[in-house]
């Protein structure tokens, strides 16, 4: 199984909400192999972030879908199919948004 990953972005523009602002983007996202039917995505906290959406995109999709939500800096992926490409992508979410 082959990994790649991206991040997404945040819009500058975005509204408050309750005096906070959207978290910016993770970085430094890393997709690991752990097993020939399993992924490891990791990333580093984001000052704000209650919860982080990970986005995946597999071999045919042309865009990427929610995956799983998680309050964590990483995310085991046990559902990847063996000799398969992923894209994950992490976006910060908080009240304001993302």
């Amino acid at each position: 199984m082959a990994m790649r990953s991206d991040s997404a972005r945040v819009s500058p523009a975005a509204a408050t909400r309750d005096g906070q602002e959207p978290p910016a983007t993770p970085v430094n996202i890393v997709a690991s192999v752990v097993t020939p039917t399993a992924a490891k995505v990791t990333w580093n906290a984001v000052l704000g972030a209650a919860t982080y959406r990970i986005q995946r995109k597999g071999p045919g999709q042309s865009s990427f879908s929610d995956y799983a939500t998680t309050a964590s800096t990483s995310y085991d992926d046990v559902a990847a199919l063996a000799s398969t490409s992923y894209s994950y992508r992490v976006r910060a979410e908080n009240i304001a948004g993302a």
